[in-house]
């Protein structure tokens, strides 16, 4: 595999894994895994500004990310309609005019990196972002996971432990708005909502623990991250998409052999 791709590549890879594998557990437990797909689909129109004006992808991916999650925090404290409602209106409504920018102001810019990724791009300062994104990502579980899960269990509990629920969901929204403007230039759309989401997922099947499930996540993001590029560069195959069927399979059998436990006892 280091024949095919640089370890500065594979460590990029590895550190994406693990923060995406973390954010995904937030993610689900806070059952918005709606969200961190919108917000990485809106950023195409973020990405079509940015080659509009020339400038560093990253920064306008921050700003845009930023921007889009002021818009949902300030939308969603609307009473008629749910939240997820809201989200996915407001991602339409960017992937809209993404295409439309694009068409009239970019003469058609070919999208394809950003949906599926280009490891080949993969340098010194994307290892150092994401790696520094990992870091402040397991200082947040560090400092605010046992008050997240009381917020989540139970608000009302939260509040009388005086838990400043708004800054803590305040913290994971800027956190994974940095981590997809961050990576997703290297891991594509698809790949970086399918590594927070799918790992996740995987390690709930057979985990008793809030922490149990975030190591478990976090080692089959890396494993099936790793195997995946394997793959991928033994057999001349996309890399994100290896990834993802790699990564889908593998729930699959996993939840396959717990409903047939279920189906014995």
């Amino acid at each position: 595999m280091l024949e095919n791709y640089s370890l500065i590549s594979i460590l990029t890879i590895i550190a994406c894994a693990i923060s995406c594998a973390i954010l995904g557990n937030l993610v689900l437990w806070k059952k918005l895994s709606f969200y961190g797909d919108a917000m990485s689909h809106s950023t195409l129109f973020g990405v079509a500004i940015g080659v509009f004006l020339e400038a560093d992808q990253v920064m306008i991916l921050i700003i845009f990310n930023l921007v889009f999650t002021a818009l949902i925090n300030l939308f969603s404290r609307q009473k008629s309609f749910a939240i997820d409602s809201v989200v996915m209106i407001f991602s339409y409504f960017f992937i809209a005019c993404a295409v439309l920018f694009n068409e009239n102001f970019n003469k058609n810019f070919e999208f394809e990196e950003f949906l599926f990724g280009d490891i080949s791009q993969i340098s010194k300062t994307h290892l150092t972002l994401i790696s520094a994104m990992c870091a402040l990502i397991l200082a947040y579980i560090y400092f605010y996971l046992d008050k997240l899960l009381i917020s989540i269990i139970n608000s009302d509990i939260a509040t009388v432990r005086n838990i400043n629920q708004s800054q803590i969901n305040f913290y994971f929204m800027i956190l994974l708005s940095l981590m997809i403007a961050f990576a997703i230039k290297v891991t594509g759309i698809f790949l970086i909502t399918a590594l927070m989401i799918i790992p996740s997922a995987c390690a709930r099947i057979f985990s008793k623990k809030p922490l149990e499930m975030i190591i478990k996540s976090v080692i089959i993001g890396v494993c099936v991250s790793l195997f995946g590029l394997l793959i991928a560069s033994n057999y001349k195959l996309s890399i994100a998409p290896t990834i993802i069927f790699i990564h889908c399979i593998i729930f699959f059998i996993l939840l396959i052999i717990k409903n047939s436990r279920y189906a014995k006892i």
